[in-house]
Formats: C-alpha cells, sequence, structure tokens
C-alpha cells in the first residue's frame, strides 16, 4: 500500500532543524518489516494513494513531540484522527501504525461460478474464491472478474470493518436450447425434417429446434415412416424404423 506523507506544519524551539519528511522518516524507521505500507515523502501525485498524512508536528527540546495528524483514504473519503503526545518516537511509531491498521480490514471474495480472475483496482488478486488476509483499506473499490469461458464482469464494493464478504453472480455462457435427433437408418435411407431433405448418417446426432418436428424416413426396402415429434430442450430420441414411439 502507498503512504503518501504530505508536508505538514512543522514547530518546535529554534535550536530544532529538522524537516517534516526528516521526522516521518524518524516515525518509520524499523517498521522496515512492515511491508504493507510503502511510505513517500512530499509526491506531487496522489491519484495512486492509499493513505495520505497530513498535520502538525511540535517539538519541545530534543525529544518532546506532539503530533496530530489527519490520515485520508482518498477512495473512500474515509478519515482516521492520529494523535501523540510524549518522549520517544518508538510509542509515536507503534500509535501510528495502530492508526493505519484502524482503516484496513479482510476481504473475501466469492463468486459464481468460481475459478474466476479476479483483479481489484487493476491488480490481479489471484481466481474465485479468495481470501485476503493482508488487508485492504476500507472504502470503495473497482472489482473486475474473468470468467474461464471469457466472460468480463465489473463492479463495485464498498469494504467496511464490518463488511468483509462479498459474493458476485457472474455471466455464463447460454445454455443450449436445442433437442437432438440420432438416426438408426438402413442403407439407402433418406430423411426429411420438417420437409426439407437431410442425408441421413447411421448414429449420427442431428440438432433440431424444441416443439413439434415433422420426421420422415423412407427406404427401398421398408417403406415410409412418418412421425410427429413434440421435443424438449436438450431432449435426445433415437429413430429408426423398428424403434418403438419416443
Amino acid at each position: 500500500m502507498n503512504v503518501v506523507i504530505n508536508e505538514f506544519v512543522l514547530e518546535g524551539s529554534g535550536d530544532i532543524i529538522i524537516s517534516p519528511s526528516e521526522i516521518t522518516s524518524l516515525l518509520w524507521r524499523g517498521l522496515e518489516e512492515d511491508t504493507r505500507f510503502d511510505v513517500g515523502f512530499n509526491r506531487d501525485s496522489t491519484d495512486s494513494a492509499d493513505f495520505i498524512i497530513d498535520g502538525r508536528c511540535n517539538i519541545t527540546g530534543s525529544n518532546y513531540f506532539e503530533i496530530d495528524w489527519t490520515i485520508t483514504n482518498p477512495a473512500g473519503s474515509v478519515t482516521e484522527e492520529f494523535s501523540h503526545e510524549g518522549n520517544g518516537l518508538k510509542q509515536a511509531r507503534e500509535e501510528l501504525v495502530a492508526s493505519l491498521d484502524e482503516m484496513l480490514a479482510p476481504l473475501v471474495i466469492t463468486t459464481y461460478p468460481d475459478s474466476a480472475s479476479v483483479t481489484i483496482d487493476g491488480l490481479f488478486m489471484g481466481k474465485s474464491p479468495i481470501t485476503l488476509t493482508d488487508d485492504i483499506p476500507i472504502g470503495r473499490h473497482h472489482f473486475e472478474a474473468i470468467t474461464p469461458e471469457g466472460l468480463v464482469y465489473k463492479d463495485s464494493f464498498y469494504l467496511t470493518n464490518d463488511s468483509t464478504t462479498f459474493h458476485f453472480t457472474l455471466p455464463q455462457e447460454p445454455k443450449s436450447e436445442i433437442a437432438y435427433l440420432k438416426i438408426l437408418s438402413p442403407p439407402k435411407c433418406r430423411l426429411y425434417v420438417n420437409g426439407s431433405h437431410i442425408p441421413a448418417t447411421h448414429n449420427l446426432m442431428y440438432e433440431l429446434q424444441p416443439g413439434e418436428n415433422e420426421i420422415r424416413l423412407i427406404s427401398p426396402q421398408y417403406g415410409t415412416r412418418n412421425l410427429k415429434l413434440s421435443m424438449e430442450p436438450g431432449d435426445t430420441v433415437s429413430l429408426g424404423f423398428f424403434t418403438p414411439l419416443p
């Protein structure tokens, strides 16, 4: 996560010569193992920032701090106030990170169907279902999923400390709305479906529109068989000269 430190007001006794960036660097020193926060100082653009920190810092003597900061999450316009007064930077660091933690929440994403490629705020997170335990900044986030069939779904969600699980129903390929006819035909048999001649091939599956279909089989050896089949989507009917009526 990107934490941008804006230039803030620095106050103190005349013998203190230190910049806001330097005091912020001191506050962050020793927290390198916390890889969640990537800190930047005095950046011109904060478009990609997860958190923006600004406020005031008063230094009295060499080691007494009064800090009042506002931590803002631009995506959700959420703010958290951070204040510290006392000696020592270690406690100030702990309180600062605790304030940032208040603006994070775990995130669970499930989709139907699953195994979709999930992107959040332009970053690929993996395939659903996904549980992100490193925490995500609370606020609004953009969601995109690509199904295994290549269909794209886009949405957004608002993450809070109380709402951390989100389920999305993804688009699916339309299910087949056809019926099937399997012909058990003797040699030299001719097949007509709704008056149209179709080459008759033994054991071949023919796709038909659901509903009523007129089937006509003509064989030099066995004569003619005329049938009307009422077929539902997904039906499969095997038909020959000696098969019983479906």
